[in-house]
């Protein structure tokens, strides 16, 4: 390592400002204090996505029941026989 900051004054600059920066106890905290912001801030991102993918989901799963229900009522199956393969209510199933 002594080799590199001799021949390269750029690394030797980076080494300088690196000890200087790990020295600094303030600057430290600073800069953990944002790396852990970050992390949450990424965590809740995530968590968020989550959330929106599986209500997309369950939409879907709605969307799905409900267009089977009315094409199953559209051919005149029955209500109640509609309710057993979709799993909706019957109100639900009234109002499609």
């Amino acid at each position: 390592m002594t080799i590199l900051l001799k021949n390269d004054p750029a690394i030797a600059k980076a080494h300088a400002r690196y000890l200087a920066f790990t020295n600094d106890d303030q600057a430290r905290m600073a800069y953990e204090a944002r790396i852990a912001f970050q992390r949450d801030q990424l965590s809740r991102e995530e968590a968020a996505k989550q959330q929106g993918l599986e209500q997309g989901i369950e939409q879907g799963k709605l969307e799905g029941k409900q267009e089977t229900a009315r094409n199953l009522k559209a051919i005149g199956m029955s209500i109640q026989h509609i309710c057993q393969v979709t799993g909706l209510s019957v109100d639900e199933i009234e109002k499609l």
